[in-house]
Order: C-alpha cells, then structure tokens, then sequence
C-alpha cells in the first residue's frame, strides 16, 4: 500500500454506495475511520501430510514420500537434489514432505497450519509446470530450473487443492515455516521486518497485552522519501475502535478485524497505511521536514463520530512501526507508485506504465521478461462506475469506482501474449478520470 491515499481508498473500498464527492479535504480524511482487515498471509505454521493423488482417477499412482527420511542424507525427487530449506521475504521454511508421480499431482494441503511454500521439479529437459489453484482456478505456466523458485500458499488457500502438471515425471516438495524470525523487532513471535519491499524500518513497537502503543518520529522532505507508518491489531472487541493519534490529537480510528493473535508477519497484517507528513495537514499544519512526532495507537470504546477516549481492554494487542522509503518511482491517476512491491511471498520490481485520460478503457500488453509480470490497476476520479482488470477480455478483479480511487487488483501473469485492460462500467468517464496499468517484474 502506499500512503494516505491508499488509507483513503482502502477507507473507500469498505464504504459501500458511497458517493464519489471528489478529492476530500484533508481534515475529513483524517477523521475518517481505519481500514478494517486485509488478508492473512502468514501464521504460525505445523508440520502435516501431504495427500497425493493421480489426476485421473482410474489411475492409481504411488507416490514418494519424503516423511520421516534422514535430514543428514540427499534427498532426491525426479532426479533433483531437493533443497532442505528454502526463504520467503525473510522468512525461513524448512522442508516437511515430498512426493513424485507421473504427468500430474493433487496436493491437499488442508492439514497445515499456517503458509506453505511449494517447489517442483521434472524429469528430462521440459521445465514448464503449469499449477492450478482450486481457490482461484486460474492457472500459472511456470518455466524455472528444478526446485529454483515455489509458490506460497497462505492459509486461507490451504483448504484448495493444488494442481501441477507437467509432461512425464512430476515431483514438488512443500515447506513449512519455522520460528526462526528475520531481522528486525520479534516480540511473542511476531515480526516487523528489517526489509520491507524497498523500506527499511526506522521505529517499531508491538505493546503487551492490554496495553497501548508509542513511537516517535522525525519528518523527513517527501521528494528525498519519505516515511509510512504500519499498524497492527488483535484481541479488539467488535464493539471498540483502535485509534491513531499524533502528538495526542486523534488522526482516525477503525475497527480491527485483527483477529484474537498478532500475525507472524506483522507487515502483511498491517491494518492500515499512512504517510507521514502529507497525512498531517490537517492535523499539525506547521509540521514539516524535521520535526519529531509521536505516534500514538490505543483502544477506545467505538464513538461514532465524537473525539474517541482510551479505555482499558485486558488482551489486546497493538503494534505500530515507520519505514523510510524512497521516492516513488511514478505517479499514476494521482497515486505514487512505488519502486518494488511484495506480492505472493515473492520480490517485485517496476518495469512499465500505460495510463489513459478522460477514457473508458486503457489496455496494454505485458513487456517482455524472462519471468513472470505482476500486473496491478490504477483508478482515480472515476464517478461511480465500477472498474474492472481484465486479461484478454475476462475479468479478473474490479472494484467499486465510488470514493478517491488507488491501487488494486495485483495479478501474476505467466503468459506473455496476454492482453490485459482496465475498463469502467456502469457510467461514462469524466473529463479527468484517469485509468493505469502498472506491470512489475519478478526479482526472486
């Protein structure tokens, strides 16, 4: 996410029917309520079985199972040495099962507990696998050297089979993460990373149970970088808020979907997102490059639109952190786009941009590259008209036009000769709406 214009559009994407009003002002915006949840990517993970079965059901293929194998030996699946460990955004995961078959694999992942990395490999010279996801159905063509790269799959996804197809022997290989925590602050499990995308943490906190959060920092001149601030929340009653302040004075607050834990990966358990100092004007309008600011997060019972006031809630979790990042590398239909972006365990790096004015419709193909291209939609000022990505004329993720616009629909394309658009529906465009593709290139 990027800032307080992705606040704002997150705030916007949970505000069904509201009118698209134009650009609010700066105080509405910081009195509007925090982004409620977003997805889980990363828990706490358990070691489980791995079931495998032959695509074609009057086939009965015995597969090899690496359980139980001595970890001091080689282990070889499809003629491959496969790794014993592998890394994901810093974060360690050590290998629990393997198994091979022929031409295709089903993998019920539904008895672990947390994200999985899963590699393959194949015999003979064709490396193509293409992997298919009961959760999604969309397939990905994957091209790499044995056991050289893996998809996550997070634990909403666990319970969806997974598919891998090749032409002969197939094998994959699932990990699951350790404790082992990378660097950065770790409390009870927890992490905020040293490394996030292209940030680096500067200030963290994650409070005890019950208690509030604190962190100071010091401005910095937005055209050198700047500084975002994550929060984190678990163990929030539905009928309480968690408020952000800065320098005592309430910036916005928002209900926590958190959960009853703090995730093992605080950053992609983040709440909400805000820049620091763009997101101040309306709070502290002398603040400037340079000043300290504390940052302040607590719970209040929910007040609706009134000045909310601390209460105490025995088990609640709270943790806050500022990362310093570059300067964007665009801007795209008003919103900065950053230079490396994190998406599906992986490392992702700009590449290229496609944005159309006063249009209905902006379409591109991908740019060329030895690898897989994220590719991720621009909106702003788009009236109430629904915007949908498309790839070769299908949907693949839309959002309600209503509210400020940003960043959405982040999709891995593995076919080079797609044909992707963003498109607005339900109302024509406005002399200044503006539509952009934004494509990434994989770095891990």
């Amino acid at each position: 996410m990027n800032g307080t214009e992705d606040l704002r559009s997150t705030l916007a994407r949970h505000a069904e029917g509201v009118e698209d009003t134009g650009l609010a002002d700066r105080a509405t915006a910081v009195r509007g309520r925090v982004a409620a949840a977003r997805r889980r990517r990363r828990t706490a993970a358990a070691a489980g079985a791995v079931a495998v079965a032959a695509a074609v059901a009057a086939v009965a293929v015995l597969p090899t199972v690496l359980t139980g194998a001595d970890p001091d030996r080689p282990r070889f699946l499809a003629g491959a040495e496969v790794p014993t460990a592998m890394t994901s955004l810093g974060f360690t995961y050590e290998l629990a099962d393997g198994v091979e078959a022929e031409d295709r694999l089903r993998l019920d992942l539904s008895d672990y507990d947390g994200p999985v990395l899963v590699s393959w490999a194949t015999a003979g010279d064709d490396d193509r696998v293409v992997l298919r996801s009961s959760f999604d159905r969309r397939a990905e063509v994957e091209r790499a050297a044995d056991f050289s790269t893996y998809r996550l799959v997070p634990r909403e996804e666990l319970g969806s089979p997974l598919l891998l197809r090749s032409d002969g022997q197939i094998a994959a290989a699932v990990y699951t993460m350790t404790d082992a925590a990378p660097a950065g602050l770790t409390v009870d499990g927890s992490t905020w990373r040293q490394e996030v995308a292209d940030g680096t943490l500067v200030e963290a906190s994650v409070s005890g149970p019950g208690e509030s959060s604190s962190i100071s920092a010091t401005l910095r001149d937005p055209a050198e970088g700047g500084l975002v601030q994550h929060v984190a929340c678990a163990g929030v009653p539905a009928d309480h808020v968690v408020v952000q302040a800065v320098d005592d004075v309430p910036a916005s607050w928002g209900p926590c979907a958190g959960g009853a834990a703090l995730p093992r990966d605080l950053v992609e358990g983040a709440e909400s997102v805000t820049d620091l100092p763009p997101g101040l004007d309306g709070l502290l309008p002398a603040a400037r490059a340079g000043d300290q600011v504390d940052l302040d997060l607590y719970v209040a019972k929910d007040p609706g639109l009134d000045d909310p006031v601390e209460v105490d809630v025995p088990g609640v979790r709270l943790a806050q952190a500022v990362y310093e990042v570059p300067a964007p590398v665009a801007r795209v239909a008003g919103f900065d786009v950053p230079r490396v972006v994190e998406q599906d365990g992986h490392l992702w790096r700009y590449r290229d941009r496609v944005v159309s004015t006063g249009e209905a419709r902006v379409a591109a193909t991908a740019p060329a590259t030895d690898g897989p291209v994220l590719v991720e939609g621009y909106r702003g000022r788009t009236g109430g008209a629904l915007v949908a990505l498309r790839r070769d004329g299908v949907t693949e993720v839309s959002a309600s036009g209503a509210g400020l616009g940003g960043r959405f629909g982040a999709v891995a394309e593995y076919d080079p000769d797609a044909r992707w658009s963003l498109v607005l529906r339900g109302a024509p465009p406005r002399d200044d709406t503006e539509l952009g593709l934004v494509f990434y290139e994989r770095l891990d």
